[in-house]
């Protein structure tokens, strides 16, 4: 089949391709090398199948333009980690929001509007522990490391009026500069698998989800992926749990 990369047609088949990668070691999905496909019963970034099957050097083509070779030879082009952020997201969302609802000392922290990141450290810990093989708090500077990958933890206390609760103000957006500035610090860092931020925000009602939405929106530019799931705690104060995916 013929392709054409920046005026010059290349003639490949789906043989050709798995010619080239046999017996190749492949390179690491980590940065840059989040897509692949599966040859030989391995991972292969797209862009180093296509490097070796058409010996071009890495600059001279495009991402897209090794997708639309292999996709239309007939390959899967398939996204690193995607299947593992939603295992971790679940993970995380159906033990800590269940821990969180039913612990009746965090009651007191909901109804004073008050932060516990010190407890949310040490209970997402633990629920790394189901999936992960070492757990080390503050390596690097950040809040937890379990195994490649590493998390930064924050609770965000919001002034949304919600009766049963100490009406207090605080300022939601140096809350969520602080969630921001958490992404940024893990883009920074090098050598980790994965990274992301976990948050609890608190309390917030329904009818602040609005106005909560254009605040969440400046932490969502900053990520991959954001996922949440929204509980209550004992004294039935409402509460989300987020996890964002770094880039």
């Amino acid at each position: 089949m013929k392709f054409t990369i920046r005026g010059r047609v290349y003639d490949i088949s789906r043989e050709d391709i798995l010619k080239a990668i046999e017996g190749v070691e492949p390179e690491p999905l980590t940065g840059k090398r989040k897509y692949y496909i599966e040859a030989h019963g391995r991972k292969y970034p797209i862009k180093q199948v296509i490097g070796l099957a058409l010996g071009l050097p890495r600059a001279s083509f495009t991402a897209m333009d090794a997708y639309r070779i292999l996709t239309k030879l007939g390959f899967e082009v398939r996204e690193a980690g995607t299947r593992l952020r939603r295992e971790l997201a679940e993970l995380i969302f159906s033990n800590l929001a269940e821990r969180m609802s039913t612990h009746e000392g965090l009651e007191a922290f909901a109804t004073c509007r008050a932060k516990f990141e010190g407890w949310l450290k040490v209970e997402l810990a633990a629920v790394l522990k189901k999936r992960f093989e070492n757990i080390v708090p503050e390596k690097d500077g950040i809040d937890l490391v379990a195994d490649g990958w590493a998390f930064e933890i924050k609770t965000i206390n919001t002034s949304y009026r919600r009766p049963g609760t100490v009406q207090k103000t605080r300022p939601i957006t140096e809350n969520i500069e602080g969630v921001v500035n958490d992404v940024k610090k893990l883009r920074k860092l090098r050598g980790y698998e994965g990274k992301a931020v976990v948050f609890v925000v608190f309390p917030l009602p329904r009818k602040s989800l609005k106005a909560w939405e254009q605040h969440l929106e400046k932490v969502r530019s900053e990520l991959e992926e954001l996922r949440h799931r929204s509980f209550s705690f004992k004294n039935n104060v409402p509460g989300t749990l987020y996890i964002g995916f770094v880039r």
